[in-house]
C-alpha cells in the first residue's frame, strides 16, 4: 500500500471513530424529574357532622418559556439555556397544579381540592386562580416562583384576597438537576402555605 492509500485509511478510520463518538454523545440517556408535595398530614381532623371545604384550584397558567420538556435555567436576565438530557416526566403545567393540589388538600384538611379549567366552571367553596410569571432557576443558584394569585367565593367574581408572591431558594450546585427540582418543590410548598393562610383566613372571619 503506497502512502497515499495508507493516509486515505487512517484518514477513513478517523473519520468512523469520530462518528462513533459523536453518536454515543448524543445518545445519552435522559434523566427525567417529577415535582413533590410537601408530604404533610392533614393539618387537622374535620368534627364529625362538619362539612369540609370544596376548593377548586385553577385556571392555573404558566408562561409559555416553560411549555416545554427540558428544564429550563436562567443564565441571564435575558438569556434560557435548556438542559439538553434532564426533562420534565410529564408537563410542567400538570404537575405544578397536581403538587400545589395535594398540598392545599393536606394545609386546609379537606379531601375537595379539584382542578379546575376556568372560573366558576363546578360548585365550590373558593376558587382559586394562579398566574405564574416566573418559575425556573438561575446559573447563580437561585431557583425563583413569581406568581399572582387571587381567592374568589364559589358565587362571587370579585377576587376576596390577590397577592403577588416572590419565592426564592437557593442551591449549592445548580448544575445538580435533583437538587434543583426539589427547591422547585419547595417554592411549590411555601405559595400553597400562602394561599391556604388566605382561604383559611377568609372561611374563619
Amino acid at each position: 500500500m503506497n502512502n497515499h492509500s495508507s493516509c486515505r485509511v487512517r484518514g477513513f478510520v478517523s473519520l468512523v471513530l469520530l462518528l462513533v463518538v459523536a453518536a454515543c454523545a448524543e445518545t445519552q440517556p435522559s434523566r427525567f424529574y417529577m415535582l413533590s408535595g410537601m408530604g404533610a398530614p392533614m393539618s387537622e381532623a374535620v368534627d364529625e357532622g362538619e362539612r369540609e371545604l370544596v376548593i377548586g384550584l385553577g385556571p392555573i397558567t404558566l408562561p409559555q418559556y416553560l411549555n416545554r420538556p427540558q428544564i429550563v435555567m436562567r443564565t441571564s436576565p435575558n438569556k434560557l439555556e435548556l438542559a439538553e438530557f434532564d426533562k420534565w416526566a410529564e408537563p410542567l403545567d400538570d404537575l405544578f397544579s397536581r403538587v400545589v393540589a395535594e398540598n392545599v388538600s393536606a394545609l386546609l384538611a379537606t379531601r375537595h381540592v379539584v382542578i379546575v379549567p376556568q372560573r366558576r366552571s363546578r360548585r365550590t367553596d373558593y376558587q382559586v386562580q394562579i398566574d405564574v410569571m416566573q418559575f425556573d432557576t438561575e446559573v447563580s443558584g437561585m431557583t425563583v416562583l413569581v406568581a399572582r394569585w387571587s381567592v374568589f367565593s364559589g358565587r362571587g367574581d370579585e377576587p376576596l384576597a390577590t397577592q403577588i408572591s416572590k419565592i426564592s431558594n437557593s442551591i449549592t450546585d445548580p448544575s445538580d438537576y435533583e437538587s434543583v427540582v426539589a427547591a422547585m418543590s419547595q417554592a411549590l410548598g411555601t405559595l400553597s402555605r400562602a394561599v391556604a393562610t388566605a382561604i383559611r383566613s377568609e372561611s374563619s372571619s
